[in-house]
């Protein structure tokens, strides 16, 4: 099967190892404590899409949580507040790509 060069361009810049947005979300979150997705796409000047997404692999990978709390969005919408679980994984020599269980950090 012949992938065209576009295609191979597309799927290598949305699927690279150095997930810069992924580290900026876990930054902010580190420096202001917790954000709302809605908050975190001003901040870093990013579409939803690719913030919710990065949530969402915080989330899974144990890096961020619901708060809790709720803030109002810029359309007047409760959202949820996010946080870290753990300041102590951006030490890991594997951030963000810390697979927490093989975590010096933990």
């Amino acid at each position: 099967m012949n992938i065209q060069e576009t295609t191979r361009e597309a799927y290598e810049s949305v699927n690279r190892g150095n997930d810069s947005l992924y580290s900026r979300v876990l930054t902010q979150l580190s420096d202001n404590r917790s954000s709302t997705c809605d908050e975190l796409e001003v901040e870093l000047e990013a579409r939803h899409q690719s913030v919710s997404s990065r949530i969402r692999k915080g989330v899974q990978d144990g890096f961020i949580e619901n708060s809790g709390e709720k803030r109002r969005t810029r359309t007047g919408r409760n959202a949820i507040v996010w946080q870290l679980t753990s300041v102590t994984h951006l030490g890991c020599p594997n951030y963000p790509n810390c697979d927490i269980a093989g975590c010096g950090e933990i």
